[in-house]
């Protein structure tokens, strides 16, 4: 079975190891869903895993250079003009 239900993975997601690898996982062939997420996302999970979680900086650069390899196709950009559609908490309205 595969199933390629857009998902856009928020920092909040992506950042704890055990919740990414989960997630990272059931995205993975066969897919149950196709993961998307943005340079800001990504921007957060790494000031998260630095400051927060305390993650060296080089595992945190090797995390994001292996998402961006597994999952070339996750990456969004010029979704500005939907940003204002957005119904959530401001705080949490970016791509």
């Amino acid at each position: 079975m595969r199933a390629d239900y857009p998902v856009l993975l928020d920092a909040c997601v992506l950042a704890p190891a055990n919740l990414c690898d989960l997630v990272l996982n059931l995205a993975e062939s066969p897919r149950l869903f196709f993961p998307y997420w943005s340079d800001e996302i990504l921007a957060e999970v790494y000031r998260t895993q630095t400051g927060k979680l305390n993650w060296p900086k080089k595992l945190a650069e090797f995390w994001q250079e292996s998402v961006r390899t597994a999952f070339p196709e996750a990456m969004v950009s010029n979704y500005g003009q939907l940003i204002p559609l957005c119904e959530n908490d401001a705080k949490d309205q970016h791509g």
